[in-house]
């Protein structure tokens, strides 16, 4: 039995909490995920909290199987795309032709739609995304827009490089 002891604002002294392991039903986008919930339980009343370090570490466990069960993109992937081309979130959304509040949300855990995980998944691809550079060039400020172009040779090569 793993235990943990530190201050309860609720009962204003020290309470110790046994780490617990416990299937748990989170709904998904409509749908049934299924995980192992990490909780603690307090000694004292047996009260369950969720994990103190992270209160959402449940929450994006279930979100991360419903990526995996859908293939979708996780948002350290999204993320590294983007930063890939050292683009700022709101010069990618206008190459990509969404909202900014929409990929800053999935980039900090939300769950993408499958347009919008399939549209970052081909801007992965260098020749790809440079296209579509291409045709939203107005949309760029002249700097982005020829940091882009430079960068594009060598991330096009690298892309080929690996195929």
């Amino acid at each position: 039995m793993t235990t943990i002891t530190r201050y309860s604002f609720e009962t204003n002294q020290n309470e110790t909490y046994e780490q617990i392991f416990q299937r748990a039903l989170y709904p998904v986008k409509g749908e049934k995920i299924y995980i192992t919930a990490e909780r603690y339980r307090r000694l004292s009343d047996g009260e369950f909290f969720e994990p103190f370090d992270d209160p959402d570490r449940n929450l994006n466990r279930a979100f991360q199987c419903y990526r995996d069960q859908h293939h979708l993109l996780s948002p350290d992937q999204i993320k590294a795309t983007r930063l890939k081309y050292h683009l700022s979130i709101r010069d990618f959304t206008k190459i990509l032709g969404i909202g900014y509040g929409n990929l800053s949300s999935i980039e900090n855990g939300a769950i993408q739609t499958p347009y919008i995980d399939a549209l970052i998944t081909m801007a992965a691809e260098p020749m790809a995304f440079k296209r579509l550079v291409l045709q939203k060039q107005a949309l760029l400020t002249p700097k982005v827009y020829t940091a882009l172009t430079h960068l594009f040779p060598q991330l096009i090569t690298t892309s080929q490089n690996r195929s």
